[in-house]
């Protein structure tokens, strides 16, 4: 899938797809918050309970992926500057030793 794709265009897809559950998630509870409950097996309600739970998983999901990404930028930076360069010899910098 990523070779049709690139990683930005796939990024902004599944962000896109991401942002639409959320958005009609929250108009349809929105829109059927007043309902008229006669059963205890009622659609609406089930239906709710899953927008809420599907809700509840991204706003997980979103904490995580925020954790990760600060996680690896910091030991992105931290090796950056903890890289032992190996030290210049006289020799190699072709330094003559007169005696």
């Amino acid at each position: 899938m990523s070779r049709i794709f690139g990683k930005k265009t796939l990024n902004v897809i599944t962000a896109g797809v991401l942002l639409f559950c959320m958005f009609f998630s929250v108009f349809f509870i929105v829109a059927e918050a007043g309902h008229e409950c006669h059963d205890e097996d009622c659609a609406i309600c089930a239906c709710i309970q899953l927008c809420e739970k599907q809700l509840d998983q991204i706003g997980t999901g979103l904490v995580a992926a925020v954790c990760t990404f600060i996680f690896l930028r910091v030991l992105h930076h931290v090796s950056i500057y903890s890289t032992v360069y190996p030290t210049a010899f006289l020799i190699e910098n072709k330094v003559r030793l007169n005696i």
